[in-house]
């Protein structure tokens, strides 16, 4: 008895023809019917009742038929699983809160490792981020709080910091740090990535208003010649500086406000942590370099 036989059983079950199941699964008819005596040879038994030009299950048939839905449901579910565990071996899928940690992760895990597929998206925290790895769509979430579950590993990434970006010409490109609140007056040009970062600091530029103004700017384009022709404040971050490049005329200085930074964790399920092993190393080595720019 094979697969196939039982395949072809089900069809004629389904379509209660044999050219019509013939049709279905691309087999001639006379074939269709030849499998057909030969498993009932094997069984031993009838399986249909046949009226003219329709043929349906009889009781034995009823039995067999229930046999071979779990007998096929099982060999899918072996695809599936088999499926699954080759694409944990070359794929990985990775979730993350915020543009900072991607931007830079993705392209410089890629480039070090090609034979490894990654398939990268965003989403915003909500207190839910276990059932991004439980429902095994994600391998790796980066996000903003470490999740305190039995199930999962948490590793802190980095403490992303935001940094003032300035003319070299400007006043406060001579001071080694920069308080915000100490500031009368400052208007601060910035991309509009979103994310968690972004809503932490916007809502601490609520309390600063109206003596320091925070202007968004949705276009990319139209930040970028803020940013690289004009004289205007930007800002950057710690982690961000990594793959912008805003310029030798600029200054890039460390704002002391704790409101504008950011810990970011890297969280998967425990059991998978064998066969993540190659980022997580990767990660490992660039948490060691950004400790290492810390003390410098």
């Amino acid at each position: 008895m094979e697969l196939t036989q039982l395949a072809q059983f089900k069809a004629i079950a389904e379509c209660q023809s044999l050219s019509r199941a013939a049709e279905k699964i691309y087999v001639s008819q006379p074939s269709l019917s030849a499998a057909l005596q030969k498993l009932e040879d094997e069984l031993g038994v009838r399986l249909f009742e046949r009226r003219k030009r329709r043929i349906f299950l009889n009781e034995t048939g009823k039995i067999a038929l229930s046999h071979v839905n779990i007998i096929l449901e099982q060999v899918e579910k072996m695809k599936r699983d088999m499926n699954q565990y080759k694409r944990k071996e070359n794929t990985i899928f990775i979730a993350f809160c915020d543009p900072g940690p991607l931007r830079y992760c993705i392209p410089k895990f890629s480039a070090e490792f090609p034979d490894i597929e990654v398939h990268y998206s965003r989403f915003e925290e909500n207190g839910k981020e276990f059932d991004l790895l439980l429902n095994g769509i994600n391998d790796i979430i980066f996000t903003s709080k470490a999740i305190e579950h039995n199930d999962v590993t948490c590793i802190h990434f980095i403490t992303d910091k935001h940094l003032l970006s300035v003319p070299a010409s400007y006043p406060l490109a001579k001071e080694k740090i920069i308080s915000l609140r100490n500031i009368k007056t400052l208007e601060i040009s910035q991309s509009n990535p979103g994310g968690s970062f972004l809503e932490k600091t916007k809502l601490f530029f609520e309390k600063l208003k109206p003596n320091i103004q925070l202007t968004l700017y949705d276009d990319p384009a139209v930040f970028n010649q803020i940013l690289h022709n004009t004289n205007g404040i930007t800002m950057n971050t710690r982690l961000v500086c990594h793959y912008r490049d805003d310029g030798p005329g600029r200054v890039l200085i460390p704002l002391a406000e704790t409101e504008l930074s950011i810990d970011y964790y890297i969280c998967y399920l425990t059991k998978n942590k064998k066969w993540l092993n190659p980022f997580l190393t990767w990660v490992k080595e660039c948490i060691n370099n950004f400790e290492k720019e810390e003390t410098v």
